[in-house]
């Protein structure tokens, strides 16, 4: 990976609950959108936030875990490769969706959590574990659970793309309200 110029990090809150679906053949793929916020100065020298929409997609053991534990509201760093696919929308026009394949997952808590404070939190489900922390798309991880109880998975109806990614004809307003 040294050599790989495709890799992306972003932290951010979780806008919904992680939708977890299975593919034909079995494998976990799950999707939700983090909202990554931005402060600068404007022009007359104001503080003011800029909020960007992020997809994420994780595969397989990953996906489950993020079944499990992002939920909205949910702050998570994530490290991944951008991908763009496209596919043809119910009117016939050709639509595009940038989205982040996700390789590597640490949960941090959320707003709610300790009044605010951002802890980190990691969750133990296997004994096997791997360096740095968080879960990587081989399911390795570090650390101990929060007393979090697990979500219940959940499945929503969209089309399967020929790669095995899905498709939703609904992207993400940006003008929705932040949900933390």
């Amino acid at each position: 990976m040294a050599n790989d110029q495709n890799q992306c990090n972003f932290t951010g809150h979780a806008g919904s609950d992680s939708e977890l679906r299975y593919t034909p053949g079995g494998d976990a793929v799950a999707n939700v959108n983090i909202a990554v916020s931005k402060t600068f100065k404007g022009k007359d020298g104001s503080k003011q936030e800029r909020t960007e929409w992020v997809a994420l997609v994780a595969w397989r053991q990953l996906a489950e875990i993020f079944g499990k534990y992002v939920t909205k509201g949910k702050m998570i760093r994530v490290t991944g490769e951008m991908q763009t696919r496209s596919w043809e929308g119910k009117d016939g026009v050709e639509r595009y969706k940038a989205e982040i394949i996700v390789s590597d997952m640490q949960l941090l808590g959320s707003k709610s959590d300790n009044q605010g404070q951002r802890q980190p939190e990691t969750q133990q489900q296997q004994p096997q574990q791997q360096q740095g922390g968080g879960y990587n798309q081989q399911g390795g991880h570090n650390g101990t659970q929060s007393g979090q109880a697990p979500v219940n998975q959940q499945t929503h109806g969209q089309t399967q793309s020929h790669d095995g990614g899905s498709h939703s004809d609904q992207g993400v307003d940006p003008s929705d309200k932040i949900p933390f």
